[in-house]
């Protein structure tokens, strides 16, 4: 290669460097005294006024503008969680988004997306903001919505705080804190596995178990009284999964608050192939916990069952 060659291939090399970095918008985030930890995550805001630690999630609440703050935090590196989560997070039955910007946040890669989302009815919709940061071991998404007014702007105060984040790598999380609810795997073959957003998963022990069970548990804050508690149940996995066909659905005694339990075989949106899940849920006033299981034995069902009895709500 010539001389003149290698220059130019240099030339054009600094030029696409240039060209990404001016591509996203670097911000710095110093420490402040209004920048605090958000109970059970490695990452600090500095809030807007209004917004306060939220009550029914990990995260951040303004009741009077009905805005919420989540934050989620997983063990899939930041590259891995673009390519393959993202397209499902920002495309299903529930919501639309699309790519905003892309930033550097003190040295970790982000991206935002922005549209809306549907709610509980067929009525309600939301604007949604969520911006995803991280590095090679975890990601961090903040799950923003508003009540959704058609040509507004995005919420200011929602970007301002969300943009204010620093990440403390050295923060040790209990998972287990801040839930809301407790149970107890005593006596079974569940112990627990990891904390996945806002799902705490357990799962058998793998030794001399080519298909060990898994389930995840979460809660969710109702808006409104579920009156048909199967379509409510299947609907939680919709993003990922369609109904093929349930194999049956019941009532379970859970303590003084109703429960049921359904099993339903559910095709991937994305392979195509069948996978059977059962789910157990319990509804109280204003939340329903609700515990999703794969390769579930009939051994494992009952597991599941003196688990889920065991729920207690803090």
């Amino acid at each position: 290669m010539t001389k003149i060659g290698l220059v130019f291939l240099l030339a054009c090399g600094l030029l696409m460097n240039t060209l990404n970095a001016l591509a996203q918008n670097l911000i710095i985030n110093e420490e402040t005294p209004r920048h605090e930890i958000i109970a059970g995550t490695k990452v600090s805001l500095a809030a807007s006024a209004g917004y306060e630690p939220a009550t029914s999630f990990t995260g951040l609440q303004n009741l009077e503008t009905q805005s919420t703050i989540m934050v989620l935090e997983v063990t899939t590196p930041y590259q891995q969680y673009i390519a393959q989560a993202i397209p499902m997070v920002i495309s299903n039955d529930k919501s639309t988004m699309v790519e905003q910007a892309q930033y550097m946040i003190n040295d970790l890669p982000a991206r935002l997306y922005v549209g809306t989302q549907k709610g509980d009815t067929d009525t309600a919709l939301f604007q949604r903001i969520f911006l995803v940061l991280g590095n090679d071991k975890e990601t961090i998404a903040f799950n923003c919505h508003y009540p959704y007014q058609e040509g507004a702007a995005l919420d200011s105060a929602i970007m301002q705080t969300i943009l204010s984040v620093r990440y403390h790598p050295d923060v040790v999380v209990d998972p287990l804190k801040n839930m809301g609810f407790t149970i107890n795997t005593a006596g079974t073959s569940f112990r627990f596995s990891r904390k996945t957003g806002t799902a705490l998963q357990y799962m058998q022990d793998g030794k001399n178990n080519w298909t060990p069970a898994a389930f995840f548990i979460d809660r969710k804050f109702l808006t409104t009284e579920v009156t048909d508690k199967t379509t409510f149940i299947l609907q939680q996995v919709q993003a990922i999964f369609e109904v093929d066909s349930v194999l049956f659905s019941r009532s379970l005694q859970s303590g003084d608050s109703p429960a049921e339990e359904v099993m339903a075989n559910l095709r991937s949106k994305r392979s195509g192939e069948i996978t059977q899940a059962y789910f157990i849920t319990r509804f109280d006033t204003n939340r329903a916990y609700s515990m999703i299981g794969y390769n579930i034995s009939a051994r494992a069902m009952e597991e599941m069952k003196t688990i889920f009895r065991s729920l207690e709500v803090q």
